[in-house]
């Protein structure tokens, strides 16, 4: 595969990984995190608007954040708001949202609590009965049952979900 294609195919897992840092900043120079969010949303979207531009940038992160501030002073009313219509026609790879929303979901499961976290592990390996998952770490079934149930919610709440939210409604 060419040099161009292959760094055109990752672009999403590069642009993903990028996701955390430009949240802090986004939370630091917007002081909101709707706000934020709102931002790194854009960023990304005018990242993946513009693969053939970005092949040229040797440093990814920095020119992220670049527009990330950018963003920020443009809403802030230190500059023009740049809409919809005058981003490229060409769609952002579809596979990006997916991926992003697959790094929060890991981010989220990485916070939380060990003994919550490792029973979701196992589910997402493919354990989906209490029973075999009490009897593969040696807890009580109803042991498993609370912990994942706990661990569910704070998946749910952490994830901006609802009550019964799937992550796979995330993409």
């Amino acid at each position: 595969m060419p040099a161009a294609a292959s760094s055109a195919a990752a672009l999403p897992l590069q642009c993903a990984a990028l996701v955390p840092d430009l949240t802090r900043l986004a939370r630091f120079l917007a002081g909101d995190s709707d706000r934020a969010q709102d931002l790194v949303q854009d960023t990304m979207l005018r990242l993946l608007h513009r693969p053939q531009l970005l092949a040229e940038i040797d440093d990814l992160r920095g020119y992220a954040r670049t527009i990330l501030r950018n963003l920020h002073r443009r809403r802030s009313g230190l500059g023009r708001e740049d809409t919809l219509e005058t981003l490229p026609e060409e769609p952002c790879a579809p596979e990006v949202f997916p991926v992003l929303a697959l790094q929060e979901l890991f981010e989220v499961l990485n916070a939380m609590p060990s003994e919550q976290s490792a029973l979701l592990r196992l589910v997402m390996e493919g354990e989906t009965s209490p029973r075999d998952i009490a009897r593969r770490t040696g807890l009580p079934e109803g042991t498993v049952m609370s912990r994942l149930a706990r661990a569910r919610a704070h998946l749910r709440r952490e994830m901006g979900l609802g009550p019964r939210g799937r992550v796979a409604d995330l993409y």
